[in-house]
């Protein structure tokens, strides 16, 4: 795809199968045009997975092996510029859970950049007002 041409990416649980995150996060700044819109709806994990777990290849195929730790998402998206990345969880009853997040591509100029998304949003907030990537 052509750089900056992609109004949005949704990704639903297909993250967690890539075996090289950043890769794929890289290649989504990429073609994401500013203002676009990167919403993700995958399983997190609160913690680092033991490398057991990782390398199963039915916990992997399940989409479980391959969970994002929740902070190595959003340093992994610092890293790439995005700014104020925000997960929305439900109430963990386990050690996996689905939390979607959203992200939004902006120029460093726009007004929208520059504007402070709230500290915390509820489900319908978090989809409403996506967080702002400077860049």
């Amino acid at each position: 795809m052509c750089r900056r041409s992609v109004d949005v990416v949704i990704s639903n649980c297909v993250l967690n199968l890539a075996p090289d995150k950043a890769v794929v996060f890289e290649e989504i700044t990429r073609v994401l045009k500013p203002g676009g819109d990167l919403y993700v709806s995958d399983v997190f994990a609160d913690r680092r997975l033991p490398g057991a777990v990782r390398r199963d290849p039915v916990l992997v195929g399940e989409c479980l092996g391959g969970a994002l730790y929740t902070e190595g998402f959003r340093w992994l998206m610092a890293g790439l510029g995005w700014a104020d990345v925000r997960t929305v969880a439900a109430p963990a009853t386990a050690a996996f859970s689905m939390w979607p997040a959203t992200a939004r591509r902006t120029s460093a100029c726009s007004t929208a950049s520059r504007r402070r998304p709230p500290r915390t949003a509820g489900w319908a907030e978090a989809a409403a007002s996506p967080t702002r990537r400077r860049r």
